[in-house]
C-alpha cells in the first residue's frame, strides 16, 4: 500500500511539473521547473514502480515517453532537462527489459494511437 502511494506521489509530482513548466512564460521559470526532472528517475526506475502501478500510471508514462520521443527537434534551444530526457526515452527504446514489462506494453498501441492522432 506505501509503494502504490509513493508512485501516486511520485506521479503528482512529475505532472504538476510539467504543467508548471507549460505554464511558464520567463526563462528563469522554466530552467527551475525543468532543470531536475522527475521523469528522469521515474523512467530509470521503471521495473520497480510499475509493480505497483495503476493502468492510469502507464498510460501516462507513456504519454510522457511519446512526448519525449517526438521532441526531435530539440536542438540548442531546447533545454538541458528536454534533452536529457529525450535521451532518455531513446535509451528505453533500446533496453529489452522495456518490452518485456507487460505494465507498460499493454497500453503502448493504445496511448501511441491517441497521441498520434492528437499531434
Amino acid at each position: 500500500r506505501e509503494a502504490k502511494m509513493l508512485v501516486d506521489f511520485s506521479f503528482y509530482i512529475a505532472c504538476s511539473e510539467a504543467i508548471g513548466a507549460a505554464g511558464s512564460e520567463t526563462e528563469e521559470g522554466d530552467l527551475a521547473l525543468s532543470s531536475e526532472s522527475l521523469w528522469i528517475p521515474i523512467a530509470q526506475s521503471l521495473p520497480i514502480w510499475s509493480h505497483y502501478s495503476e493502468h492510469f500510471h502507464s498510460e501516462l508514462f507513456l504519454i510522457w515517453f511519446y512526448t519525449s520521443i517526438s521532441s526531435t527537434n530539440c536542438s540548442r534551444n531546447c533545454s538541458h532537462s528536454s534533452r536529457r530526457e529525450y535521451a532518455t526515452s531513446i535509451a528505453l527504446t533500446r533496453d529489452a527489459s522495456f518490452y518485456d514489462n507487460n505494465k507498460i506494453m499493454t497500453p503502448l498501441m493504445h496511448v501511441g494511437i491517441k497521441f498520434a492522432m492528437h499531434k
